[in-house]
């Protein structure tokens, strides 16, 4: 039996990856859920209690808490750097956090789980591990509601999309400006998930593109299909993402996606989308008109996104991931 700690599924990346693992695993899991919330910096002594009391063959993590101190073994997963490799994520508390609790539990631990090739250069630099088999790639996947086939969002309007938050690293400014300086602005919008705040309404307002950009609000996660097929295009411009969820399942919805060349993105997008400098806004506005007047470069984007969708599914992540759980136990059992 296994302890899961169930406490990461939600709507968020981690959330996602923790909900479609969790309900195709092939262990048997406790099922008494953990209490508190784990991202508290008390959480690894509150795991290491836990584990003592009820003694699981293994405790798995889908999320970066690890326990302070067991004897039984565990894995947890780090998805990415973010808090140590973006300006702004990386307070004090967090950086200790990474070098107190992270850093030593990764050398600690049976396996530790990441989703992206870049992600795992990431830690195994930071950390200076050199067991690269000590960290495992199990991806990201997409579902069957991630289609090309239902119902769209706005089917009598054009319009670009931006799928996240506002966090600096997603860099809002360069897809503002880069919207605002390309041709196609003026018939089409920019809708953006979350709402209007004082600083990026401003922004628009000295972009004066007041009338082009609207907001989605909170987006349930049902209607995401809906909204992405409905999309002339997916815009991605982060300087930073540990995998890049949004461009997986626009593909998957057969919408095009322009993204970023940074980090992870590439290994997620490959060739199927348009990749531009997130330092620059007219390469991203290029890329914008190129896309919205080339019937043949779009559909292009289509396909080629349709075929490298397929290479990404839960079902191989879940596999990656109960193979590594399984290994774990019988080779402990053997002992």
């Amino acid at each position: 039996m296994i302890l899961f700690d169930s406490r990461w599924v939600g709507h968020h990346g981690i959330g996602r990856f923790s909900k479609e693992i969790f309900s195709r695993l092939d262990v048997r899991c406790d099922s008494r859920k953990l209490s508190g919330s784990p991202t508290s910096p008390f959480d690894p002594f509150y795991l290491s209690y836990e584990i003592k009391k009820r003694q699981p063959q293994l405790f798995f993590s889908p999320g970066f808490n690890p326990p302070l101190m067991t004897k039984q073994p565990f894995i947890f997963t780090v998805h990415d750097l973010m808090h140590l490799k973006v300006e702004g994520e990386a307070g004090l508390l967090k950086k200790q956090y990474y070098a107190k609790i992270i850093k030593p539990a990764i050398y600690r631990a049976e396996k530790v789980l990441t989703v992206s090739e870049h992600a795992k250069a990431d830690i195994l630099e930071w950390a200076a591990l050199h067991d690269e088999s000590k960290v495992i790639v199990v991806g990201n996947g997409v579902d069957s509601h991630f289609s090309p086939e239902g119902e769209c969002f706005q089917e009598n309007s054009d319009y670009l999309l931006y799928i996240g938050n506002r966090k600096a690293h997603k860099n809002i400014d360069v897809l503002l400006e880069g919207f605002a300086r390309s041709k196609a602005y003026t018939s089409t919008k920019l809708l953006l998930s979350g709402k209007k705040d004082t600083e990026i309404a401003d922004k628009i307002l000295k972009l004066n593109i007041v009338e082009h950009v609207d907001f989605l609000g909170f987006i349930e996660e049902e209607k995401l299909p809906n909204i992405y097929r409905g999309a002339k295009a997916l815009i991605i411009p982060s300087l930073y993402e540990g995998f890049g969820l949004p461009a997986l399942e626009a593909m998957a919805c057969g919408t095009p996606v322009i993204s970023s060349n940074s980090a992870s993105l590439p290994e997620v997008v490959g060739d199927a989308g348009l990749l531009f400098d997130p330092g620059s806004s007219s390469e991203l506005s290029q890329h914008i008109d190129n896309l919205m007047a080339s019937k043949i470069l779009y559909n292009q984007c289509i396909q080629r996104g349709l075929e490298r969708a397929k290479l990404f599914s839960w079902e191989k992540v879940a596999l990656k991931v109960n193979h590594v759980l399984q290994e774990i136990i019988e080779s402990r059992c053997s002992e």
